[in-house]
């Protein structure tokens, strides 16, 4: 494999990544390595320890559980909206953001509640 060093890349076209599913991920990967994994659908890198999603531009989930919906621009987003314990299963060790909204709550036959949220 050629090393290459001060590179420049210029024109419309595009640069064709390493792409293979996630049991194809190198044996013996190396920091800053860059991928296309084929099974979650989205760009990845080898931080040293882990291979993580490159968030901003990934086109795939980072974990499963709920309605995943996609923003363009925004980010990526698990919704639930069902009783019960839902459970959000991510793909990759990190950080998220967690934003939880309840119901609100009813008043009684004659006198008004407080809503609760």
């Amino acid at each position: 494999m050629a090393t290459l060093k001060n590179t420049t890349f210029s024109g419309t076209a595009n640069i064709v990544l390493p792409t293979g599913t996630t049991a194809q991920r190198p044996g013996s990967p190396v920091a800053g390595m860059v991928r296309f994994n084929s099974s979650m659908n989205l760009l990845e890198f080898w931080d040293g320890t882990n291979w993580r999603p490159v968030t901003g531009y990934s086109k795939g989930g980072v974990g499963t559980g709920g309605d995943l919906i996609t923003y363009t621009n925004k980010g990526i987003v698990h919704r639930f909206t069902t009783v019960g314990t839902p459970t959000f299963t991510p793909a990759f060790t990190g950080n998220i953001e967690v934003l939880v909204v309840a119901g609100g709550g009813g008043g009684g036959t004659h006198h008004g509640g407080g809503g609760g949220g």
